[in-house]
């Protein structure tokens, strides 16, 4: 399943969650030029991962040569380190031939970045299942929430499963118990921009609400 990336830009850094395995490296760097030119020259500064697995995490590479903080889980850094270090000698990317080390900021619970104009939050989905390490991204003064796995919209107008998806209510959990003031969610996997009534909706708590609403 293809993973979308997203790109949140502030007034002095630039930050990307999970770029999805490139079909190429020449892909993956593409866009990562792109990104580090979005406005008045601001570079990458960080890549954040939601989750260690191949979707969200295959593109991270291109990101390390091109010297971008890696914020992740702490669980993670280890895997990481480990399988960047081994030698890539069937079909070399630009990490393999620079062989740069990675620099990592980890955390456990929350981790935050900020440069004054805009606060990003990270937040660990405790109790998720996919993943240990698993983690959703919060802008609080937008009220977006970003996630991969825990919750894939369904088609505007699809009736909901008939069984919930127990990784979705997880994230619905995790939402209130971090009270987090959430208008838009932008899935990873998915069709579209949804709310928390859709949310509440694909796990039997609701009906979804007309578009616009939460």
């Amino acid at each position: 399943m293809v993973m979308t990336p997203v790109v949140v830009s502030g007034q002095t850094i630039t930050a990307m969650w999970d770029p999805s395995p490139a079909a190429d490296q020449v892909t993956g760097y593409q866009v990562c030029v792109g990104t580090a030119s979005l406005s008045c020259n601001i570079q990458l500064a960080s890549v954040a991962t939601v989750s260690y697995t191949i979707a969200p995490t295959g593109g991270v590479r291109t990101y390390v040569d091109e010297g971008a903080t890696i914020v992740t889980h702490a669980m993670n850094r280890p895997y990481y380190e480990q399988a960047w270090a081994a030698p890539r000698t069937i079909n070399p990317d630009r990490l393999a031939e620079s062989k740069k080390t990675a620099t990592f900021e980890t955390f456990t619970d929350k981790h935050v970045l900020t440069d004054g104009s805009r606060t990003i939050e990270i937040h660990q989905i405790a109790g998720g299942g996919h993943n240990d390490a698993f983690a959703m991204v919060y802008l609080p003064k937008e009220k977006i929430l970003m996630e991969g796995d825990a919750y894939t919209p369904a088609a505007a107008n699809a009736p909901p499963p008939a069984m919930p998806n127990p990784f979705s209510v997880n994230l619905h959990n995790n939402i209130q118990r971090l009270k987090l003031d959430v208008r838009q969610i932008a899935a990873l996997h998915g069709p579209r921009l949804t709310t928390m009534a859709d949310l509440r909706a694909a796990i039997g708590q609701g009906p979804a609400a007309a578009s616009g609403t939460n």
